[in-house]
């Protein structure tokens, strides 16, 4: 296939996108790109390894393209190395002559340190590098002017008259870019070593499309930051200068809001004469990223302004809907290119959103397609327009357009009906408008519209009084309580306070049918919250029961909804799938009971190892949590905490924290950091994190039990809290303490009749025996487990992979090693990507290798790291990891390959001397096998 010279123009986008990245970003990349094309994949990894044979034996003399049947690419390749050097060299203000010396000693910036200078500043730290330089945070120092720049240094290569022609003509653009919203050049010139470099303003950003999402900017916000946009490229059209080159990375947005246009590398001076551009042409077809260039650039043709616009519209596209309109990083170019020319891209309003991308635009699915719809929809497709004559021929009609839309005026993209301009009047006004039409339509509709927003106000008005006395009767009682427990004699537990309210609630005649069926769920629900669901279900019961002939529906559908919950936790978790299958089939469901069974349907797909459904079904709870007309902080932080755990569910543990950050944000915000379901929301946090770093995740349990025994003195911690620890504990090594504490906790779920950590601690002191060599024990409390689990068919259920696992490694430990293989295979093949793939996968290359099979151990061992560094995110150590490392060493060891096998446990102690005590097994195994004497 490269033997073909024509092949050249499908290879070389896809090479400049690959040298632009780096290790494993790069290696991320060309495995996306295999999935779709895997032929162009194999292409551009052999021009990769043969790009660097040019750079290590010295770019083009001798170059080993001319064998292997290369020929043919020969050229091409030769020019991109020459075009790569072109557009990554930077602008300079020195004299040409002096560049042109600098570059002829054919050197790259290689060695370099924080704290060494290149002329008269000192690097503090890169902060970037592409296929042809590399950009470091810099300080100037020389006494006169002490400021941060951001230093660009060069690889330098071959052509270099043509490279210094490009200096001088970047120095001619950017000479003429002073201006807010453009980054600045303050300085260039040539360091004692030779080493060019070119010192830029330094930008602390981040790329415009990730500050927008990151910060949950509605779409006017994201207009108004698109504006300034805008206004650096007008700016530097009216310059006489064409980007080229725009994209969300070269666009930064720094803290305080300002919009910073980045590289003009491969920008057009408009005044040059015809012709005089045509290598650089060449190179910015090639040096493009294509799916935000326009249709113009990327075959050839000759360029305006108008291909700014259309770059800008792809951006505008993506900032609107978090897609692009044609197609992904990992599409195909051929695919790319015969869309662009061919097809229409779909309208903003009519893609099919997820709820994540509209919480991002702090919106919903219905409210994103609506206000996206019509204006917006037009402005977009016309920067959009195949035919450059087709598009704003200008920015500032763009710019217009966009603003006029903010202020509710018509946009010059709409046709100019009558019908169009008394919309955008009625937006205007809307005040004056609504009561002048209020007015007519009573005058025109009479009667009959007057009758109609009587019985809806007196529904509302009901509804209304229905709610204010359910609140009034549960604001009674729990007055009634506290003064009750305040003239006590002796102090009471939050426990007794609750089994008080209990007999308070049923004895209490006065109250309605209903207003006592609303004071139980409350009273259910602070049960549940301290852990008790069993009692929690019997309450709920007794509510359900009271309301089954009321005509509240609202409070129905409350009950119901909680009721399922508690259900679940009591182990009945089929049948709250149910319940709440059927509720959400309401459809006179009010968005705010919908939060409550969207919530607890997603808490249900947890239980059942639905991963991808928990948080499926927490994305839409807060999609209907922003349609509810009562929003607090409060129940937002409960919502973004259950998002947090669902990313947590399907291995993003980049996503959980960033979710898991939130909620804790909105719950100190909200004054309520200290409430049972923020201790939750930091339990479930620090089970995130147990698997990765278990002393930090004891340190979080630890502080959250001191926290609940201040709070209810002579209380006992709830069974999640104490489960957890003890598994904290057993991760360390500390098996006595974590024996104990499961104890407890086994203790406390059989009093609450919680049925889940039940289960968990019978596994916890089956796992605990296993590893003390009490098999009968560990026997012992797996057939209660066994027992406890019957009525649960869900083979993804945690419980049942847990139990999988646990059995697993007591066949391990028995000499059952072909038993063993199959246990944990059973797991591998529900395809997870948490804790217990990584457990399983171990295990399983545990058994292979008792088998004597250390080939197969290898690949399993493989996957568990593979999988243990995805969830390690920027953690510096991970116990999984150490583990990991640990078998993968034993399989090399096994296989004869000694000196991967040394490499393996060093990692394996390194990871494991940060996570786990210095006596745990695990860590003194992987120090004997380092120092030879396992």
């Amino acid at each position: 296939m490269l033997k073909d010279p024509n092949n050249w123009a499908r290879l070389a986008p896809y090479l400049d996108q690959a040298l632009d990245l780096a290790g494993d970003e790069r290696t991320t990349w060309l495995k996306q790109l295999e999935q779709t094309d895997s032929e162009t994949a194999r292409d551009v990894r052999i021009l990769l390894g043969k790009l660097e044979n040019l750079n290590r034996m010295g770019y083009l003399e001798g170059s080993p393209l001319q064998s292997e049947g290369m020929d043919g690419a020969m050229p091409a390749l030769q020019r991109m190395v020459r075009e790569r050097v072109e557009v990554e060299s930077g602008d300079w203000l020195e004299s040409s002559p002096d560049v042109a010396q600098s570059l002829a000693k054919d050197d790259r910036p290689a060695g370099l340190t924080a704290g060494e200078m290149l002329g008269v500043y000192r690097l503090i730290r890169e902060i970037g590098h592409g296929g042809m330089s590399t950009v470091w945070l810099a300080e100037r120092d020389d006494g006169q002017l002490k400021r941060q720049v951001a230093l660009k240094l060069p690889f330098s290569g071959p052509l270099r008259a043509q490279m210094a022609e490009r200096f001088r003509r970047e120095r001619d653009i950017l000479a003429a870019l002073t201006h807010p919203n453009i980054a600045r050049l303050y300085d260039a010139g040539i360091a004692e070593s030779s080493q060019p470099y070119l010192a830029m303003e330094y930008v602390p950003g981040y790329p415009l499309t990730h500050y927008c999402d990151a910060g949950r900017l509605s779409i006017r916000e994201r207009l108004q930051l698109f504006l300034q946009v805008l206004a650096a490229v007008g700016f530097a059209h009216s310059q006489l200068i064409l980007h080229r080159d725009l994209k969300p990375s070269n666009i930064l947005v720094t803290h305080e809001g300002r919009v910073v246009l980045l590289d003009f590398g491969v920008a057009k001076m408009l005044s040059q004469e015809a012709g005089t551009d045509m290598p650089l042409t060449e190179m910015a077809a090639r040096a493009l990223t294509p799916q935000y260039a326009s249709p113009e650039l990327i075959s050839g043709q000759m360029l305006s302004t108008t291909s700014d616009v259309y770059s800008l519209g792809v951006v505008l596209y993506e900032l609107l809907t978090g897609d692009r309109p044609f197609g992904s990083k990992g599409d195909s170019l051929r695919a790319l290119e015969d869309a662009m020319l061919k097809q229409d891209p779909p309208r903003p309003s009519q893609l099919n959103f997820t709820a994540e991308v509209a919480a991002a635009r702090h919106s919903t699915l219905r409210k994103l397609s609506q206000v996206l719809k019509g204006d917006l929809d037009t402005i977009v497709l016309k920067a959009l327009k195949k035919a450059p004559g087709e598009r704003y021929l200008s920015i500032g009609t763009f710019a217009k357009d966009i603003e006029n839309y903010l202020e509710s005026l018509p946009v010059s993209a709409r046709p100019d009906s009558a019908w169009y301009r008394i919309g955008r009047f009625t937006a205007r006004y809307k005040l004056q408008v609504g009561a002048a039409t209020v007015t007519l339509l009573a005058i025109v509709a009479g009667g009959l519209i007057a009758a109609w927003q009587a019985h809806a106000a007196a529904e509302q008005r009901d509804r209304a009084v229905t709610l204010a006395s359910q609140n009034e009767s549960i604001n009674e009682f729990m007055s009634l309580l506290i003064s009750e427990a305040a003239s006590s004699e002796k102090p009471l537990t939050v426990s007794e306070m609750l089994d008080h309210s209990v007999k308070l609630a049923l004895a209490d005649s006065d109250e309605s049918t209903d207003n006592r069926a609303a004071i139980l769920a409350t009273v259910a629900e602070l049960y549940n919250l301290s852990g008790q669901s069993g009692k929690a279900a019997e309450l709920l019961g007794r509510a359900k029961a009271a309301v089954r002939d009321s005509r509240n529906g609202d409070l129905k559908s409350q009950i119901q909804c909680a009721h399922a919950w508690v259900m679940g936790e009591t182990g009945q978790t089929d049948a709250a799938i149910l319940e709440l299958t059927h509720e959400l089939e309401n459809t006179a469901l009010v968005p705010e009971n919908a939060v409550t069974c969207l919530h607890a349907r997603s808490v249900m797909a947890d239980r059942t190892g639905d991963s991808q459904g928990a948080l499926r079904y927490a994305l839409m709870a807060l999609d209907e949590y922003h349609e509810s007309p009562r929003q607090t902080r409060y129940r937002e932080a409960i919502l973004l905490g259950r998002i947090a755990d669902g990313y947590h569910l399907v291995g993003d543990n980049a996503q959980a924290n960033h979710y898991y950050e939130l909620a804790v944000h909105e719950y100190a915000e909200a004054g309520r950091e200290q409430t049972p379901s923020a201790v939750i929301l930091e339990n479930n946090w620090a089970v995130a994190l147990s698997s990765m770093q278990p002393k930090r995740a004891l340190e979080v349990y630890d502080r959250l039990q001191r926290l609940m025994v201040e709070r209810d003195p002579g209380s006992e911690p709830p069974p999640p809290l104490l489960a957890n620890r003890g598994r904290a504990l057993e991760m360390i090594g500390r098996f006595a303490q974590a024996r104990s504490v499961y104890e407890q906790a086994l203790r406390l779920a059989r009093q609450s009749k919680n049925i889940t950590f039940e289960g968990f601690s019978l596994l916890g002191l089956a796992s605990i025996s296993q590893q003390s060599d009490d098999y009968a024990a560990a026997d012992r409390y797996l057939a209660e487990v066994t027992r406890i689990t019957a009525d649960i068919h869900s083979a993804g259920h945690p419980l049942l992979i847990r139990r999988a696992v646990v059995e697993g490694r007591l066949d391990l430990a028995e000499g059952k090693a072909s038993e063993a293989r199959d246990k944990f295979a059973s797991v591998l093949a529900l395809h997870g990507r948490n804790a217990q793939a990584i457990g399983a996968a171990l295990g399983k290359a545990e058994a292979e290798l008792a088998e004597a099979d250390a080939v197969a151990a290898l690949a399993d061992a493989r996957t568990a790291l593979e999988l243990a560094k995805s969830l390690q995110g920027t953690l510096e150590y991970s116990n999984n990891t150490g583990l990991s490392w640990l078998v993968l060493g034993r399989a090399l060891q096994a296989l004869g390959d000694h000196v991967q096998a040394h490499a393996a446990f060093l990692s394996a102690v390194a990871n494991l001397s940060n996570t786990v005590d210095e006596s745990h097994p695990d860590l003194v195994r992987a120090r004997n096998l380092l120092n030879g004497d396992d």
